[in-house]
């Protein structure tokens, strides 16, 4: 006679009992057992992913380095690597420092020099994850930068 009653109580009771309690249970113990069984035996698509993963960070790395091989270089290196463009004059050379065109106005030129005197100053290359060849190689681009500034704001 209770039974029949309560008989929908104890269905909801076991219903919250099944999805509150043993459903998290099993799906913890399940993802668990397979990462422990997965260890042993990676499928072909864990072994994709990871081969991806390997191939996409040593294509980091090489564009890192070749970005620091451009980032280090010295102008005349520079000057090589644009398949034998050559500045003219003096005003390109240093305009070319700059990263500028030859029609660059004088406003340009101070932007540019700032912004690359916050790109090679010396305190962004202090940390101990920078090499000495990088600082090294830092402040002979900014001595370039500063001196490009100077011949360019005094033959304005």
């Amino acid at each position: 006679m209770v039974w029949r009653s309560l008989r929908h109580v104890f269905l909801a009771q076991a219903v919250f009992i099944w999805i509150y309690i043993v459903w998290p249970f099993l799906r913890d113990f399940s993802q668990a057992s397979f990462r422990f069984i997965g260890r042993y035996f990676p499928d072909q698509t864990q072994r994709a992913e990871e081969a991806a993963m390997a191939n996409a960070e040593a294509l980091e790395a090489t564009n890192w380095q070749r970005f620091q091989g451009q980032l280090y270089r010295s102008a005349d290196e520079r000057w090589e690597a644009r398949s034998g463009w050559m500045p003219h004059t003096e005003r390109e050379r240093h305009l070319y420092t700059l990263h500028l065109k030859a029609d660059a106005p004088d406003w340009a030129i101070r932007n540019a020099y700032k912004r690359l005197v916050k790109r090679f100053s010396p305190g962004r290359y202090e940390y101990s994850v920078n090499t000495d060849v990088q600082r090294a190689a830092a402040a002979e681009r900014l001595a370039e930068v500063v001196e490009a500034y100077d011949w360019l704001m005094a033959n304005a």
